[in-house]
């Protein structure tokens, strides 16, 4: 309070004219949250999980969530509604898949979340997905590991659309050691809360208080990054233990978790709850280059032009943040860990191509392959940017195509979305199966020389194990 600080920006980073900045003061939380919005918004990928996370995100009405965002929220809520299965449930890729218990509870927390944040959610299908997990509840008998990590999100997904069940959170109550995530826990106490039983809401949070470590788990996406979170969410909401409540925002992460660094599940409840989380703080006041800025609100946002000094004229300590987002004025450069990626490319005769004697009109193959070395199951994201002069023909199909032996057995993708600026394909890895490998025909379009991006890949909930590959330049012949 009273004091000056810098707020220094690393405008050197990008390509002059390419960049924009903000300065954000005050909010409950230390990191960059409009960051967070803008990476998650423009993830390639748009499973059930990541169009769910997307809508979590887009709940905060916060400064950091931009113009229209009543309009994105809707667009993020129908992506979910695609993949909505003919029984209520959900799959993660399409509406035809197989149902995945755990989204499904996930994508009716976030459909709840959106409906009361006014987006339109028909309510035969947000009644057909209750009346499902209503089903499951009952017929609940998995004292598995993810079935009883399962249940308590569905118990809680129920409490959320008005449907408490006590006595099923009562029996599963009896596991509640067993009960192997902090979230799991925080869940079933916020069922307990909604349902007005303050003595058990309180045991279970206290339990997920006292065990607060995890390791990532693939069947819930979960880390303990997020786990807090939303654990910091739903305590906020319950209105139990606030003397914890300190504790909770004590374990929330801090400037170093960055948007590059998150998965799509730590990025949608970061920004619920630096919203949730900052519906009672106090207003600030502040001033950037001397000129103050009104009126005094709990979080104020910015622009920037360059390096700035900021003032706390308040009473009391005030977080400041600078964001910048533009174009890097140097690639990132190759790196990896736990995985490899390679990528060919062929003449449609199946000869090595000549890249730098490419001519406009000319068909090829691009093949990737890409290698886990871990032994471990992932959920992966195979991508490489198109140069401007390059464009998508078609992805070649799994498995072994005729005449084309040269170019390996491919696998078949989970999903491959339909973008113009890149390939990209989400697949499985298991212990088992460590190798991916796919392919696309690409035909060279407009004469010139272009930057051409490294092939990636990466864990889709774990990023720190990825392989990229360096950038090269490339040349396209009239």
């Amino acid at each position: 309070a009273g004091g000056e600080r810098p707020l220094p920006l690393a405008t050197e980073r990008f390509v002059p004219g390419s960049w924009r900045a903000s300065a954000r003061f005050g909010g409950p939380v230390r990191f960059d949250v409009a960051g967070m919005l803008r990476s998650l918004e423009s993830y390639p990928l748009d499973c059930t999980e990541q169009a769910s996370s997307r809508v979590m995100g887009l709940l905060s009405a916060g400064a950091w969530a931009g113009e229209d965002r009543g309009g994105r929220l809707q667009i993020a809520v129908n992506s979910v509604l695609n993949r909505q299965r003919y029984d209520g449930s959900f799959s993660l890729w399409s509406a035809q898949g197989e149902p995945d218990q755990w989204v499904t509870a996930f994508a009716t927390e976030a459909l709840l979340r959106a409906r009361t944040a006014g987006a339109a959610v028909p309510e035969t299908a947000m009644n057909n997905a209750l009346q499902f997990l209503d089903g499951a509840v009952e017929e609940f008998e998995d004292d598995t590991p993810i079935g009883l990590t399962t249940q308590a999100y569905r118990l809680h997904a129920l409490a959320l659309g008005g449907r408490v069940r006590l006595g099923a959170a009562r029996r599963l109550m009896e596991n509640l050691p067993q009960l192997p995530t902090p979230l799991a826990r925080a869940q079933l106490g916020a069922a307990f809360a909604a349902g007005r039983d303050i003595a058990r809401a309180e045991q279970a949070f206290l339990a997920a208080l006292e065990s607060p470590n995890r390791r990532f788990w693939h069947l819930d996406y979960g880390t303990s990054a997020r786990d807090w979170l939303a654990i910091a969410v739903l305590m906020s909401e319950a209105g139990v233990l606030p003397a914890r409540m300190n504790e909770v925002r004590s374990r929330i992460p801090g400037p170093e978790f960055s948007p590059s660094g998150t998965n799509t599940q730590e990025k949608g409840w970061a920004l619920l709850a630096a919203s949730v989380l900052g519906r009672d703080g106090r207003p600030v006041r502040v001033a950037l280059n001397g000129a103050a800025l009104e009126p005094p609100a709990t979080l104020i946002v910015a622009p920037i032009t360059g390096p700035a000094t900021m003032r706390n004229n308040g009473d009391g300590p005030v977080w400041a943040t600078t964001s910048i987002i533009g174009i890097p004025a140097t690639a990132l450069p190759a790196g990896r860990n736990a995985m490899r990626v390679a990528r060919r490319f062929f003449t449609l005769t199946g000869q090595p191509l000549n890249l730098d004697q490419l001519r406009s009109g000319t068909s090829f193959i691009l093949q990737i392959e890409g290698r886990a070395e871990d032994g471990q199951d992932h959920q992966a994201m195979v991508q490489q940017g198109l140069p401007a002069g390059w464009e998508i023909q078609a992805r070649l199909p799994a498995g072994d195509i005729p005449g084309m032996a040269w170019v390996g057995t491919l696998t078949d993708p989970a999903s491959t979305p339909a973008l113009d600026d890149r390939v990209a394909a989400a697949v499985n890895l298991t212990a088992q199966e460590q190798v991916v490998r796919l392919a696309w025909r690409v035909r060279a379009t407009t004469p010139g020389r272009y930057e051409l991006p490294g092939a990636e890949m990466a864990d889709m909930y774990r990023p720190e194990l990825f392989a990229r590959q360096a950038t090269a330049r490339i040349t396209v012949l009239e």
